[in-house]
């Protein structure tokens, strides 16, 4: 069982390295402009996505029961 799962990984990272290798070579063959704007979009994609996350770190929902609540019945 151990085998197959190392199986699938190592078929798993070909396909990703080949992926990667198509899209290394078509982003050479692009004209340098078009380069640096797919480029600037991708880092800003990636800058927003991680903007947001971080901005939300730490955050929790507030406590059932909080202000405004009745206060519970005390257990007899």
């Amino acid at each position: 069982m151990a085998d197959e799962s190392a199986g699938r990984n190592t078929r798993a990272v070909r396909v990703s390295r080949a992926v990667m290798g198509v899209g290394r070579a078509v982003f050479r063959v692009l004209p340098r402009g078009l380069r640096r704007s797919v480029e600037d979009r991708f880092f800003y994609a990636v800058f927003n996505v991680t903007r947001v996350t971080n901005d939300a770190y730490g955050w929790r929902p507030e406590e059932p029961g909080g202000e405004g609540a009745p206060p519970e019945a005390p257990a007899g």
